[in-house]
């Protein structure tokens, strides 16, 4: 609506939503010298906007909506005699589908998109999209290199060990998970393993298949060695079982080697 003469103009047109917004913008202000083309123009945009991403009831809204702005046009001299009518033309537009139907879903721990979103029209396709989504061939060819080089620093660790018959291992976690993985392709198959921990709760249980001992069962068991295979606590523990040097060569493997056993390898 409009000021017109001190009185409040409504349009004639009624309506609610888009519809509406589009005959009382039409309307509005029609006493101001304006570009009549460049004001249809920016609530045509406006209107296209609103529906431009709800496929084809988009398309439908925003055709009523061109056709109430057509017969504005057609019923106003001052609309008609300075609009060309070319915005007016629902070809002109492209629709989409609605917004929420394109977003990723995850189901079942897959990640489901719409291919043809992406240009994707094959296999082919498709496994160029992944690889740029998951990872770059620059990416793999570093992780293989870094691989490699964890690799020979682990066969170079086992070369080593594999001249122990019977070692021991302290402290239970996830480095001695992977160490003794490890062990299963890298160690020698005649070698025999014991694993120690300070905590009592782990006391006669079984890790991967090899019982959990207390620490004052290192001097019986007759050991080549005894590794500590915690890296963020190995001082503290080196401290609570040093008493035990006696009997064994006690190794800080991670100041032996200046590395982390796990290598970056993850075994489940």
């Amino acid at each position: 609506m409009n000021l017109k003469n001190g009185k409040v103009f409504t349009s004639q047109f009624v309506g609610t939503g888009p519809s509406s917004y589009a005959k009382k913008n039409l309307n509005a202000f029609n006493d101001i010298d304006i570009n009549f083309e460049k004001f249809i123009n920016v609530v045509i945009n406006e209107l296209y906007f609103f529906n431009m991403y709800c496929g084809n009831i988009g398309k439908d809204n925003f055709k009523k909506e061109l056709d109430i702005i057509r017969d504005v046009i057609e019923n106003t001299p001052e609309y008609k005699a300075n609009f060309s009518g070319k915005s007016l033309n629902i070809n002109d537009y492209e629709f989409y589908e609605p917004i929420y139907a394109c977003l990723p879903k995850i189901e079942n721990d897959s990640i489901k998109i719409d291919a043809g979103l992406f240009g994707i029209e094959n296999v082919y396709d498709a496994t160029l999209f992944a690889e740029k989504l998951l990872y770059s061939k620059e990416y793999i060819d570093a992780y293989l290199n870094q691989f490699e080089e964890n690799w020979n620093k682990s066969k170079s660790i086992f070369e080593w060990l594999n001249k122990y018959k019977k070692i021991g291992i302290f402290a239970i976690g996830k480095y001695t998970k992977t160490f003794l993985a490890l062990h299963k392709c890298l160690g020698a198959k005649d070698m025999e393993i014991i694993l120690f921990d300070n905590d009592k709760t782990k006391w006669g249980t079984d890790f991967y298949d090899y019982k959990v001992l207390p620490p004052e069962k290192i001097p019986e068991q007759k050991l080549d060695i005894l590794i500590i295979s915690s890296q963020k606590f190995q001082d503290e523990i080196y401290e609570s079982i040093k008493k035990y040097e006696q009997t064994v060569e006690i190794i800080k493997l991670y100041d032996k080697f200046g590395m982390d056993i796990e290598c970056g390898f993850v075994f489940e």
